[in-house]
């Protein structure tokens, strides 16, 4: 990997947290899941003021939070940052 900035090829590729998200649909599902599922389990919980979720799905020993991550590189030569491509 080269520094844009300068061409250099002394860089580091660092993972940094952005942020967390918490809460009973924190988990990552894809467009499938909320097409099929996650829309009337989203329906029944709020019609149930939550009893419905609280019920059926009792609380693992996950602790319910998403985190957040993207990748960074940083130039030694000049200190250049920059976000590389997820691919």
């Amino acid at each position: 990997m080269t520094c844009p900035k300068c061409n250099s090829t002394k860089v580091t590729v660092k993972r940094e947290k952005t942020g967390e998200v918490q809460g009973r649909y924190s988990k990552k599902h894809g467009a499938t899941w909320w097409i099929c599922i996650g829309w009337w389990l989203v329906t029944l919980d709020i019609c149930t003021l939550g009893i419905f979720h609280s019920v059926f799905f009792k609380k693992s020993k996950a602790s319910g939070k998403a985190s957040l991550w993207h990748t960074i590189a940083i130039c030694k030569d000049c200190g250049h940052t920059w976000e590389t491509s997820s691919n």
